[in-house]
């Protein structure tokens, strides 16, 4: 699926780090699993996840400024975003 996310007006810019399996979600125009992304005004973790095509349940953890919080922590401007995905083992 190709992504790439609009500008808009009123918009916010966060940090995103997606670690492991996550990388497949990464937008078309991200060159790492790290990568600065314009959002709407109150949008949540569990929003930008939809935006990026990644299923809620595959997120194990999820860390914003560097704390622990769940998907329905509202992003603001400057955020810092890391998404960890389940990790699967024999």
């Amino acid at each position: 699926m190709v992504k790439k996310l609009m500008h808009q007006h009123n918009t916010k810019s966060i940090s995103v780090k997606l670690h492991a399996s996550l990388g497949q979600y990464k937008p078309i125009d991200a060159d790492s699993l790290t990568f600065d992304m314009k959002i709407s005004e109150e949008m949540t973790v569990l929003e930008l996840l939809v935006l990026l095509s990644i299923p809620n349940e595959i997120i194990k953890m999820i860390s914003l400024n560097d704390k622990l919080v769940k998907s329905t922590a509202t992003l603001s401007d400057g955020d810092r975003l890391i998404l960890f995905s389940t990790i699967a083992g024999g």
